[in-house]
């Protein structure tokens, strides 16, 4: 999963967005960050995902993974 979601990012497929939205409930909390770095990239793109983002941010229980969680949030809030 992660080399296709890292395979996505890098040709920021929009098809391939919601996804990886998707994944941020996968149980791998590495998973759960890379996907989020994922997001990140489609910038202004994913701004629709929001809601989906701070849900996963509200749930997540992994320190590092939700400092990734909230710099998705703030790259894409931009």
């Amino acid at each position: 999963m992660q080399q296709a979601g890292l395979a996505a990012t890098r040709s920021k497929i929009p098809e391939a967005l919601p996804h990886l939205v998707k994944q941020l409930k996968n149980p791998s909390h590495i998973a759960r960050m890379s996907v989020a770095q994922g997001i990140a990239a489609y910038g202004a793109s994913a701004r629709a995902y929001l809601p989906d983002l701070r849900a996963a941010l509200a749930a997540e229980t992994d320190d590092i993974t939700q400092k990734t969680i909230a710099g998705t949030i703030s790259v894409i809030s931009r």
